[in-house]
């Protein structure tokens, strides 16, 4: 039982390095696509795909412990979706 218990605690342990590794890449994307809202007119489209990426990290962040991240993540999805109920631009 122990033999079984510590290898699928190296399994959590790999899951989590990765999806570590995984924020450290994704972040940086997620920070420049907003960043690109200042510039955007058609800014629909990059909103629809933050709102899918918030609602993705919202859940997962959670799951990994990082519960801040998680209502950082939540809040910025509720957000968007108001963005795009409202047809309104997202302002600077």
């Amino acid at each position: 039982m122990t033999n079984a218990k510590e290898k699928l605690e190296q399994q959590l342990a790999l899951l989590h390095q990765q999806y570590l590794d995984r924020l450290q890449q994704e972040l940086p994307l997620l920070q420049q696509q907003l960043d690109q809202l200042d510039s955007t007119t058609d800014w629909r489209p990059l909103v629809a795909k933050l709102l899918a990426s918030f609602h993705t990290l919202a859940g997962s962040a959670g799951t990994f412990g990082f519960h801040e991240l998680g209502q950082s993540a939540k809040a910025l999805e509720l957000q968007a979706k108001n963005w795009l109920a409202e047809a309104q631009a997202p302002a600077a």
